[in-house]
């Protein structure tokens, strides 16, 4: 039987571990290497075979986050249920106008509220829009502060800096205590080729030694910041992911570690990235496999769109990249909704368009599974040959449950859409975007907490400022 893509990339990756290596710019991380007998070569850390399996060895397969609502708890890796979060980072946003703006605190804060009331969104982020409006000194911990209190749900912690991360560290302890139990997941991202900043590599040591999850994703640009073909982007991602681990599982081995499938191709004509095409697709497609083949929890695609715009680019782009990580049963979907101009904006419209879109292709991946007792002939044979079942008891019975609503999309015969005050499907999205936020209530949370909360906030701004 001869060798899977996943056996050639994983030796392939390993060649380059053991005779490339990988930089860690952060000197912590390189004395850490050099303790456990690591080779070096000033910030670059040379892997062999034992230690990467060793490493994959000691790394959870799933892992549970808590939330602070329990019923919001998460299961993450195997076959269970995957993580949805919002889009992540984009500087701004598109209105329904078409306008573009600086993104805010207050669209953070809407953000949070959109997360806490949507029945499929189940994940809060970070950075879901960056705040023009607060000091890039402190304003993660706005950020933390309002994802903790807006959101019961699980939250995504803060990489931006060393001290970012262990603020998110700490005001997790005030919230949940000091126990190691995952309450949040952050984003750890590689430079391409093969290089993780100091921020990053501090980062997955600050996290994994709480005993907090980390995404590590490796992608890069094809033809940019990794070669044009799709295979060597593979094998430069699982090669980062795996040194990634490795820095990981020595600070804590067991510390819970998602694999991040991502990678997107330079616009020859006009020499931006976009993740629109089937390029993206196809290389995060193989990348989860690449988690599978580990056994490893996964990230990976996103309602990803390089479209400015709800429109129909929007749409189909959003929904195969989505169908795309539900195929291949991601652990956690970042970038679930909200996300336009190739990951530089958020809009409103599009969370709501994107969280109907979700509601629609988890419902076509649903198993569909027939057992005898579900099987009613009954019903059949007693409406007989050429009867109507509109009014039969069973109708009544199932009408409200056996198909999900998608209030934003059309089903209304063509006379009946012309005649509606709001027709257009942003239009209808705005609309609704105003009955989400007013309705919206804060989940209840111990005073002595929130208090202490902000205590911290009000300290740590003080002593950066």
């Amino acid at each position: 039987m001869g060798k899977t893509k996943q056996d050639l990339i994983h030796e392939a990756s390993l060649d380059i571990l053991a005779n490339t290596g990988v930089a860690f710019y952060a000197k912590e991380a390189v004395q850490l290497f050099r303790s456990h007998g690591f080779k070096t070569d000033q910030n670059i850390i040379f892997f062999n075979e034992t230690q990467i399996q060793a490493a994959l060895e000691s790394t959870p397969s799933q892992f549970l986050v808590r939330a602070r609502d329990s019923k919001y708890d998460l299961r993450l890796g195997g076959q269970n249920a995957p993580a949805l979060a919002p889009g992540y980072g984009a500087p701004f946003i598109i209105e329904n106008s078409g306008n573009r703006r600086r993104a805010t605190i207050d669209d953070y804060q809407s953000f949070c509220k959109l997360v806490q009331t949507s029945d499929v969104i189940n994940f809060n982020g970070f950075m879901m829009g960056d705040p023009s409006n607060l000091p890039p000194k402190t304003y993660h911990l706005d950020m933390l502060l309002n994802s903790m209190l807006l959101c019961s749900k699980p939250f995504m912690g803060s990489p931006l800096t060393a001290q970012a991360a262990k603020d998110a560290v700490q005001m997790a302890k005030i919230f949940f205590g000091n126990s190691s139990a995952p309450v949040m997941v952050a984003n750890i991202n590689a430079l391409a080729p093969l290089q993780f900043a100091p921020e990053m590599a501090q980062s997955i040591m600050i996290f994994s030694k709480a005993g907090q999850p980390i995404i590590i994703t490796g992608g890069g640009i094809m033809g940019s910041t990794v070669p044009i073909v799709p295979v060597d982007l593979l094998i430069i991602q699982n090669a980062s992911v795996l040194a990634g681990i490795c820095l990981s599982q020595l600070v804590n081995p067991g510390a819970p570690v998602i694999y991040g499938a991502v990678g997107s191709p330079l616009d020859m004509q006009t020499g931006a990235l976009y993740h629109g095409g089937p390029e993206s697709n196809i290389v995060i497609k193989e990348g989860l496999l690449m988690a599978n083949f580990y056994g490893l929890p996964s990230r990976g695609g996103g309602a990803l769109t390089d479209s400015h715009c709800l429109n129909y680019q929007a749409g189909y782009q959003s929904a195969l990249s989505l169908k795309t990580a539900l195929d291949s049963h991601t652990s956690f979907i970042l970038h679930a909704c909200g996300i336009l101009g190739t990951y530089m904006a958020m809009s409103f419209e599009k969370f709501l368009a994107d969280e109907e879109l979700c509601h629609h292709i988890l419902k076509t991946l649903q198993p569909f599974e027939i057992n005898e007792d579900q099987i009613d002939l009954t019903i059949i044979k007693e409406v007989g040959v050429g009867g109507q079942f509109l009014t039969h008891p069973s109708t009544f019975k199932h009408c409200r449950t056996q198909f999900i609503p998608l209030p934003l999309a059309n089903r209304l015969p063509f006379d009946n859409w012309q005649k509606q005050a709001v027709s257009s499907y942003r239009d209808k999205a705005t609309e609704a975007l105003a009955i989400r936020l007013d309705q919206y209530q804060r989940p209840d949370i111990d005073s002595s907490l929130e208090n202490e909360l902000r205590r911290y906030v009000k300290s740590r701004k003080k002593e950066i400022h």
